[in-house]
């Protein structure tokens, strides 16, 4: 499981089973990913397993970034290097969705919008306005056989 903790400014991951042993909150399994001494908030994450990409939206920073599930070697959750904005200028992102069909990314703004980009975000599109756009997820339905 992949976890985000916005006012920790942290992104975690955990195994689904508990350890034998432990609780909570003793778990030794619990990895630190990312953790931003100010400034970030991050929220909804979408993972592309194919390319062992993360997205995460940042709230505060209005931006959504991309780094890869594992630390580099030799980094830490403090000072890797691999993060990088893939879009910016949004107004308080939440949602978050990867598309693995289509391999684009869906993300919603406070603002009520709703858009889709390419993974490197280009060619951004609002595709959906509301009051107050929050939380998305995707599915590609079966196509029904006579």
């Amino acid at each position: 499981m992949y976890i985000s903790d916005r006012t920790g400014r942290r992104l975690y991951r955990v195994g689904f089973d508990m350890p034998e042993g432990a609780t909570a909150e003793n778990r030794a399994d619990v990895e630190t990913l990312v953790s931003f001494a100010t400034g970030a908030w991050p929220l909804n994450i979408a993972l592309d397993l194919g390319t062992r990409k993360m997205y995460w939206t940042d709230r505060v920073r209005g931006i959504i970034y991309r780094m890869n599930m594992d630390v580099p070697p030799g980094a830490t959750a403090e000072d890797r290097t691999d993060i990088e904005p893939v879009v910016d200028g949004l107004t308080e992102p939440v949602g978050l969705a990867f598309d693995d069909v289509t391999k684009r990314l869906y993300f919603t703004e406070l603002a009520g919008r709703v858009s889709r980009c390419n993974l490197d975000g280009s060619q951004q599109e609002v595709i959906l306005t509301t009051a107050s756009a929050s939380g998305i997820a995707l599915a590609h339905l079966p196509k029904e056989t006579p």
